[in-house]
């Protein structure tokens, strides 16, 4: 399989999380054979061998035998770092793909690479969205707000226009742009439950699958140290230097303390940082500058508690559990994916975020009785790090499955942004619904056209498109013969689905309607349970629930049922 992965930097630039995280995919992907390629954005343009497109310059290299194409803009883009697409890009896009005609595309972050996701649509090219942060709602991608307060919601982006986006962006229509990406993936994965809640409550129907990031855990050391009374104890920080990491606060903190700080990582402040610690004579501050994947070890033999103050939501954090593969006691702010496996007194402590006081508490508490850090080895030796290995299992059998589920249908898009229905339809003789050809249509566009304006409050008309071509499918097999049929669903799916069949098939009489969680009737059509089903006496079915449809099916294939020939999916359902 040819396999492109989208990400917004790259090794050797940049050496976040997400590189990693993109990294580790491509590694596994081409051990098990498939054809793999990076795509992402370089900030050092390379003279040699490049290639000029109209906005952009390209170039390509590979990074430990994973091969790379990189690019840059001929010129400074104001809003690139924040808009989901940008037709500048296009003629490169369009080239790229042409030449690589990729199976799957996996997108680890869509900064400056969305041109692509947008490509893939109208081609029909199944592709994988990652959640690695927040950018999809939130430009800034750290869910803070310009105080630096935590960000609840996007409000369907009207709360960053409201209080938040120091730039002139349209971030209502830029949200429309992010839940289409998303409505349109293959599949949608996030590496913690906290950002599969977040990104589900902002953008409703979707379904975000956790998928831990792993470590190999080869690397796993025992730290043999027995602390005693009176041990010194280093403390250490390892990551980016940006504001929402709470570098701030550590630096007030150990300013008041004796205990050794090592900062690892990396900033355009360094330099600054230095003046700083000199002015104030810190000198329990020590600097330890960029590190590669080489010395992370090294790093985390010099330090006996990890500290991650960060004042935002972390999506995950890779460092934590590289510290406690390596039995390292960590110290993190409440909040976000941090404290989702972390127990306060356990694998170490928990505080309140941006809570100096409680952090200094916490740091003096342990260089009073170092022993305690004894207590929490013994019960980090005892927790489940999740592993490589079983992330990218699940993501290779998810590759495969996207692939065998590709093949839907051809859909034709404007080149515009605009709110309602961006694009129109070419039928496929082989399509998944088995719809005819465009010319044997037999529900008019006129027709459909009218009746979904008159419901245009309650339904988004893009969602309807696989309804429509059921229901012509069915109308054209069955024309006014009398059939029965049975919703799965009492929500508004379902009640969509029943005003849409009674308008277009008013000869198919709804016998029931199934509902694992309500009882009575819906509609003033009887509700009956799942177990109910094989008593009613049917010829269709409609699932008309998202959070319903595997348990659905999987009575269907029981049943025996067969989808096209017994059961279809109603509105907002794919």
């Amino acid at each position: 399989m040819k396999i492109l992965y989208l990400v917004h930097a790259f090794y050797p630039e940049s050496q976040t999380g997400t590189e990693k995280f993109i990294y580790n995919m491509a590694s596994a992907g081409q051990k098990n054979g498939h054809d793999v390629k990076v795509i992402t954005y370089g900030f050092n343009q390379r003279f040699q061998d490049e290639q000029s497109f109209k906005h952009v310059i390209a170039w390509e290299y590979e990074y430990h035998n994973i091969p790379v194409i990189a690019f840059k803009y001929k010129k400074a883009q104001d809003l690139s770092n924040y808009v989901l697409a940008n037709p500048k890009m296009r003629d490169f896009v369009t080239y790229i793909l042409d030449r690589e005609k990729p199976d799957l595309v996996h997108a680890g972050h869509l900064m400056r690479t969305g041109e692509f996701v947008q490509a893939c649509i109208k081609r029909s090219i199944p592709y994988i969205v990652t959640l690695t942060d927040y950018f999809l709602v939130c430009p800034k991608y750290i869910m803070l707000k310009k105080n630096y307060q935590i960000c609840h919601s996007c409000d369907y982006g009207k709360a960053c226009q409201q209080s938040c986006l120091e730039i002139d962006l349209d971030t209502v229509k830029r949200y429309r742009k992010a839940k289409y990406i998303l409505q349109h993936a293959s599949a949608i994965t996030a590496p913690s439950q906290f950002v599969k809640d977040l990104f589900e409550r902002e953008i409703k129907g979707i379904n975000v699958r956790v998928v831990n990031h792993g470590l190999d855990c080869i690397n796993q050391r025992e730290k043999k140290k027995v602390y005693q009374k009176g041990d010194q104890i280093n403390f250490g920080y390892m990551g980016s230097f940006g504001v929402h990491k709470g570098i701030s606060s550590l630096i007030e903190v150990f300013s008041r303390l004796s205990a050794n700080l090592y900062l690892y990582g990396f900033s355009s402040d360094n330099m600054l940082l230095n003046l700083i610690f000199k002015k104030y004579d810190i000198d329990n501050i020590k600097l330890g500058g960029r590190y590669t994947s080489a010395q992370l070890q090294g790093i985390i033999d010099t330090i006996d508690v990890l500290i991650v103050p960060s004042i935002c939501n972390e999506t995950y954090c890779f460092v934590i559990y590289e510290a406690m593969l390596n039995q390292v006691p960590v110290i993190v702010a409440d909040g976000g994916a941090l404290t989702e496996k972390i127990k306060n007194g356990v694998e170490g402590f928990t505080y309140e975020k941006n809570n100096t006081k409680q952090l200094e508490q916490i740091i003096s508490l342990i260089m009073e009785y170092p022993e305690m850090l004894n207590m929490f080895k013994a019960n980090i030796s005892q927790f489940k790090i999740p592993t490589l290995a079983e992330e990218t299992k699940t993501y290779q059998e998810l590759y495969q499955s996207c692939y065998d589920c590709s093949n839907y249908l051809t859909i034709q898009h404007d080149d515009t942004e605009e709110a309602g229905l961006p694009f129109s339809l070419t039928f496929m003789e082989e399509a998944v619904y088995n719809v005819k050809k465009a010319e044997d249509i037999v529900i008019s566009n006129e027709e459909w056209d009218d009746f979904t304006t008159a419901h245009s409050g309650r339904v988004e008309r893009w969602l309807l498109l696989p309804l429509w071509y059921e229901l012509d499918y069915l109308k054209g097999k069955c024309g006014n013969t009398s059939k029965t049929c049975v919703i799965w669903g009492a929500g508004n799916s379902g009640e969509i689905t029943r005003i849409f069949l009674e308008r277009f098939l008013p000869n198919f009489k709804i016998v029931g309607i199934i509902d694992s969680f309500q009882e009575g009737y819906f509609q003033g059509i009887r509700i009956y349970k799942p177990e109910e089903l094989k008593r009613l006496k049917f010829e269709y079915v409609f699932i008309a629930t998202t959070s319903g449809k595997e348990a659905a099916q999987n009575l269907f294939k029981k049943l025996g049922l067969k989808p096209i020939e017994d059961y279809f999916f109603g509105y907002g359902v794919n």
